[in-house]
């Protein structure tokens, strides 16, 4: 899950890049709602979210690059300007706040610093707002190995917030920090997060094991050069995570917020040091 996670979101930055290479239109979100692609989103949203809903999304980047940003847009709403709990997906958080990474490094290549800066600095914001989140989600699994799958994945992505800490003053970063948490605190009574749970290693073993399953060997996206093995689940296959009591997952959460926390200013000291 992870992986096959990472390789959507990979695929999303390379179109990303690519579209803001060629130049956005300036009134974007006028001209990305009126695209036919945008009310389509809005419709296959009513039926699919999560992994599932962004492996969609950048199927249909694939086909017609001119939907990338009518895509971002969507993200946005749908991830720091969601208000409905019942809806938040901390995934979104996640590729909305890549996806203005890519347009950030587009701006700084173009020479742009003004830009480049104000979404670097909005990306942050996401990304912290999915690493605590998707965290405390992951806390309500069963599976306790979707913690460190949470944790591995932000590792991953060590580089950016390098780039970002040597970018911006510290009060920057304590701001985006304590926004991250009234953001987290505000939907506090938000649903399971199956996506997060499926992170972790139960599923995988769960997966192979079904009758039917396909082991592919493909390109790694988050290595190039390099080679893995995914499974892919077989027509109908359904993985029904399991979650602790509220009382368990509340207790844990206070932990939790510590852990990231403490982990933003190790990651902080050790990239300006």
């Amino acid at each position: 899950m992870k992986n096959r996670l990472l390789g959507c979101v990979t695929g999303l930055l390379l179109l990303v890049s690519a579209y803001t290479a060629q130049g956005a239109d300036p009134d974007y979100e006028k001209s990305a709602k009126a695209h036919p692609f945008y009310q389509a989103i809005l419709d296959v949203s009513k039926t699919m979210s999560g992994r599932k809903l962004l492996d969609y999304l950048n199927l249909r980047m694939q086909e017609d690059a001119t939907r990338v940003p009518v895509v971002s847009l969507w993200l946005r709403d749908n991830s720091i300007n969601e208000d409905d709990g019942r809806r938040l997906q901390s995934l979104y958080f996640l590729t909305y706040g890549e996806t203005l990474v890519a347009m950030a490094d587009g701006e700084r290549e173009s020479g742009n610093p003004g830009p480049y800066r104000e979404l670097l600095e909005t990306a942050m914001l996401n990304l912290h707002i999915f690493e605590l989140m998707a965290t405390i989600d992951a806390t309500r699994c069963q599976d306790q190995t979707a913690i460190s799958a949470v944790k591995s994945m932000m590792n991953q992505r060590y580089d950016i917030f390098r780039t970002a800490y040597r970018t911006f003053p510290r009060p920057i970063f304590d701001t985006i920090e304590k926004t991250a948490l009234q953001h987290e605190e505000k939907f506090l009574g938000r649903s399971p997060n199956a996506d997060i749970c499926q992170m972790g290693k139960t599923y995988l073993i769960d997966l192979s094991k079904a009758p039917g399953v396909e082991r592919k060997t493909i390109d790694d996206p988050v290595q190039p050069g390099r080679k893995k093995m995914v499974l892919v689940p077989p027509p109908g296959y359904v993985y029904a995570p399991g979650f602790v009591s509220d009382k368990q997952w509340l207790a844990a959460r206070k932990a939790a917020i510590k852990d990231v926390t403490d982990e933003w200013a190790k990651r902080y000291k050790g990239s300006i040091e």
